[in-house]
């Protein structure tokens, strides 16, 4: 079963998984960003539904985990629809009451990746110990890679992260800290990402107080992307502006 409209997926899925699953322009972007820093052995953890996933590379092998089990069922769906069938790609459920790292530690990773999913957790140190874990018990040769997309900056903390369950939002600075008390040898490379939606969050998150984002915006947003993507990646890329409303953080362990 094809799930590529939102009409298609459950009504006890969260709206903005179904609003942002027609929004392939955005995620086409975020993932062409981070693809320098996948390797071949891919964990995507907290895929959800699998929206990102669809653009994600495919190469030895592609894993995405989900621990919503209703929402792991649908992922199932999204790798039959949108991938070959024998390509290597699988949907795996995390059961977090278990030892989940061990048995995800035997498929070799040499990448874990997240969009938008460590933000929700408490101790997100904690989270990323357990990925850097689960690559330390891979065999593979040549870096190892956690890579993870986040909201950007506290001062736009506001009702939107409240309502979608957000612990914090991100700066360097704080994936440094968190680098510091992981692996003091690790490295650690730091970008931000699109600036143009970072004032409309902060309007409707911390102004209006707005708890939903509604189909509007991310639709306007997914008509001006090819325009904004290349003027965002300049300011970011080249120049390395330090503003965006998202981060990602690459760490090399």
């Amino acid at each position: 079963m094809a799930i590529d409209t939102p009409s298609q997926v459950s009504t006890s899925v969260p709206f903005e998984l179904v609003a942002f699953r027609k929004a392939l322009r955005y995620q086409r972007w975020v993932v062409d960003t981070v693809q320098p820093y996948l390797g071949n052995r891919i964990l995507e953890v907290g895929a959800g539904i699998g929206n990102t996933s669809r653009s994600l590379p495919v190469r030895d092998l592609l894993v995405l985990s989900e621990a919503d089990k209703h929402l792991a069922d649908i992922l199932q769906q999204t790798v039959s629809s949108n991938f070959p069938q024998n390509a290597p790609v699988k949907a795996h459920w995390v059961d977090l009451d278990s030892n989940w790292t061990e048995p995800l530690g035997e498929y070799n990773f040499d990448t874990i990746i997240s969009f938008n999913v460590v933000e929700h957790v408490q101790n997100d140190l904690e989270l990323f110990r357990q990925f850097a874990r689960i690559l330390k018990l891979g065999k593979t040769d040549g870096p190892k890679r956690i890579v993870t997309f986040v909201p950007a900056h506290n001062w736009a903390y506001g009702s939107l992260d409240r309502i979608h369950g957000h612990c914090r939002r991100y700066s360097e600075d704080h994936f440094r800290r968190i680098v510091k008390q992981l692996d003091p040898s690790a490295s650690l490379y730091t970008r931000y990402f699109n600036l143009f939606g970072l004032p409309n969050w902060f309007l409707m998150s911390r102004v209006l107080g707005r708890t939903t984002i509604g189909e509007g915006p991310i639709q306007v947003f997914e008509k001006v992307c090819p325009w904004v993507r290349p003027i965002d990646d300049f300011l970011h890329h080249v120049l390395r502006l330090p503003f965006g409303q998202s981060i990602i953080a690459v760490i090399t362990i």
